[in-house]
């Protein structure tokens, strides 16, 4: 196995196990040259995988990368069975992403049995394993929870044995929270935020204590955070916007062979910029309202699309919305705003979709 570099040259995002390897998870969505560039990248020396996942794309890798010395493959029912344990959890999140490997790394800590989902978008299943398991733990983004509450099943079953509901990775409309927990019960939704460069978390909403909706909570214990004006790199004061920058032991070294991308990143003081700008209210939770490079700027004003995409999604023939600027040719250096819809398909209009779209344009101007 490959063994671990000296820490000045460790600069990846990964995690480091305990055989002394450096880490990276790899989508079985990637194509053949795709793998093949992460692991030549990475300068990888041993690839694990179900055989399965990669049987396909094996054969060509060990023709393209002389450095890969060892290929291990597994089948899954050769799997320890299910550990019985206090903790329970159903995740979403797949093994290649951080959170996958976090909720993973945690339940084999805690001796806790985890429910491996194959097709996130099967709810069907879900809704199955949910009740032959009965986790306390489900750890999903948003749009598989709303993926759930779209199917009747999922709201007419029993919740009472959940205790916490986390959601991450992308931002879940606050009115869609409350929607969430009218099913599963008030006070189990717990929104939290991480990145893969900080291994993950870096902010979330307590699991005991007071939880704000709409709000990715409060910093980790040993996490420090400085919100920056994006164009002046001040500190901005307490309800406004600034991007969010933080300095903790869980963030990466840097990028694995690439310092340049790595300064881009981590400032002089040891802060990594995460690119989202957020706000924080007077009792420190915090409320990420858009990304620094998606703000959208209209008549010198910034307008934040997550508030914005957050406003529009209250209405009921809408199921999901994105928000991009377009130039203004009228006034040069100015943008539109231009929405993108999901028309949710139980909701029922009266009307064509033209009559549908002037309600929409009506409620987006009310």
């Amino acid at each position: 196995m490959m063994p671990l570099p000296p820490a000045e040259t460790l600069r990846s995002p990964g995690c480091r196990s305990a055989a002394g390897c450096v880490v990276s998870g790899v989508s079985p969505l990637l194509t053949t040259a795709q793998v093949a560039y992460q692991l030549r990248d990475s300068n990888a020396k041993g690839f694990v995988t179900l055989d399965i996942t990669f049987a396909d794309k094996v054969p060509e890798l060990t023709a393209q990368l002389e450095a890969l010395r060892l290929i291990v493959t597994a089948r899954a029912g050769s799997f320890l069975p299910g550990l019985e344990g206090e903790v329970t959890a159903l995740c979403g999140f797949p093994f290649f992403h951080i959170a996958g490997i976090f909720v993973n790394a945690n339940g084999i800590y805690l001796g806790g049995l985890q429910i491996l989902v194959p097709n996130p978008r099967d709810t069907e299943h879900i809704c199955a394993e949910l009740e032959k398991y009965k986790p306390l733990l489900l750890v999903n983004v948003p749009a598989l929870y709303q993926l759930l509450m779209a199917n009747p099943k999922f709201r007419q079953m029993d919740h009472s044995h959940v205790e916490t509901c986390i959601s991450s990775a992308s931002p879940f409309p606050e009115e869609a929270q409350r929607e969430f927990e009218k099913i599963v019960g008030k006070g189990k939704l717990l929104e939290n935020y991480g990145m893969s460069e900080t291994s993950p978390l870096i902010v979330s909403n307590p699991v005991k204590g007071k939880k704000k909706l709409g709000t990715i909570g409060l910093p980790l214990l040993n996490t420090d955070i400085r919100l920056l004006d994006p164009e002046t790199g001040r500190e901005v004061a307490v309800g406004e916007p600034g991007e969010m920058c933080v300095k903790g032991p869980q963030v990466m070294v840097g990028y694995y062979g690439k310092p340049e991308e790595t300064r881009n990143v981590i400032d002089a003081d040891g802060y990594l910029h995460t690119g989202d700008v957020v706000v924080q209210d007077e009792e420190g939770y915090l409320r990420v309202v858009d990304r620094t490079k998606d703000m959208i700027i209209v008549s010198g004003f910034k307008v934040f699309s997550v508030k914005v995409e957050a406003i529009l999604a209250e209405h009921p023939a809408i199921a999901s919305v994105a928000l991009i600027g377009i130039p203004n040719p009228e006034r040069p250096g100015s943008e539109l705003v231009k929405a993108f819809v999901q028309r949710d398909p139980g909701h029922a209009f009266e009307g064509d979709e033209a009559a549908l779209m002037e309600d929409i344009l009506a409620f987006a101007g009310a």
